[in-house]
This record gives C-alpha cells, sequence and structure tokens, in this order.
C-alpha cells in the first residue's frame, strides 16, 4: 500500500465514481479507521457508525481533498472529529434520557395518585381544622378536579381565602390540594 496508490484511487473514485477503487480504499483502510474508532468511543457498535460516517465523509469529499494528501492521515483524523461529535451526541441523548425517567418519576401534583399517596400527616392535619376551614381547603381541592375535567371554571374556581390557606400553612400542604401562601 502505498500514498500513491491511494492518491491514484481516490482520483478515480473523485473524478469517475469508480466504486471498484473507492472499494478498494475501504478495504485498505477500514482496520484503521475502525480500530481508532474502538479505541475512542470504547462501543463496538458506536464504532461501526463512525467508520462508516468516515467514509461516508470520504465519498462525499473525495473530490475536495487536496492534491498529495496523504489518506491515511486525513483519515485518522476524521475518525477522531466524528467519534468525538458521536460522544457528544451520546452524552446529550443519555442526559436527555435521565431528565425523562426523572420527570417520570415524579408525580403530577394534580393527578389521582399523586392524591391518594399523601402523607398520612395531612388526614390529622384536616382533622385540626375548623370546619370553614376544611371546607375551604375540599373547595379548592375539588375546584381543581372540576376544572381539570370541565375545562372551564366552575363556581369553587375561587381562590383560596387567606384565613383557608393560613389554616393549612403550619401543617402538611399536599401539591394537589395546591394552597397558595
Amino acid at each position: 500500500m502505498t500514498t500513491t496508490d491511494d492518491l491514484e484511487l481516490l482520483h478515480d473514485y473523485a473524478s469517475q465514481r469508480s466504486e471498484e477503487a473507492f472499494h478498494t480504499l475501504v478495504d485498505r483502510h477500514a482496520a484503521l479507521v475502525h480500530g481508532a474508532a474502538r479505541r475512542l468511543v470504547r462501543d463496538e457498535t458506536l464504532a461501526q457508525d463512525v467508520t462508516h460516517i468516515v467514509f461516508i465523509l470520504l465519498a462525499r469529499k473525495a473530490d475536495r481533498l487536496p492534491s498529495g494528501i496523504i489518506l491515511a492521515g486525513w483519515l485518522y483524523q476524521t475518525t477522531r472529529w466524528v467519534a468525538s461529535q458521536a460522544l457528544r451526541a451520546e452524552r446529550r441523548r443519555r442526559l436527555h434520557h435521565e431528565r425523562f425517567a426523572t420527570m417520570q418519576e415524579t408525580p403530577d401534583p394534580n393527578s389521582d395518585s399523586a392524591c391518594t399517596e399523601l402523607p398520612p400527616d395531612l388526614e390529622k392535619a384536616m382533622a385540626r381544622l375548623n370546619e370553614n376551614d376544611r371546607n375551604a381547603v375540599l373547595l379548592r381541592y375539588l375546584r381543581i378536579k372540576v376544572f381539570q375535567k370541565s375545562r372551564r371554571p366552575s363556581a369553587s374556581a375561587r381562590p383560596l381565602p387567606k384565613c383557608a390557606s393560613g389554616a393549612l400553612s403550619k401543617s402538611c400542604a399536599p401539591p394537589c390540594i395546591g394552597l397558595e401562601s
């Protein structure tokens, strides 16, 4: 394998779109590119993807590469760049999935499951409230559920009076009740 042979094959591919010339280049340099990709990304599947992308880039840029280029050097540098981009994309993808998983684990404060999994202290706090305050809290909770189902404000959609919001301020106020401070 000589640089001259690589340049001739590259020229044949660039000028005549010779598939045979391109296949010969791939056969000669696939081990170099794949080996470097595997060392850089440390994942076989991702290394194969990097290898494919490098040769796709070679096919696209063959007619624009400078004459006299050392193809092995260009392929190695391109492999490093593609591997870097692939690792960056993989980190972004992993971070996105982690954020999504975290969002899935956080219960919706307005969902039925969030309200059925309330701390036991809530019932004790509700029991300590006087009737007016307890009714105000219940109406506030029902307002959320009525609004969600009908998507139009109900008579109970008024804001929670300050006296009622203060009633549970030192108690355990669940997120589904949505007390304003």
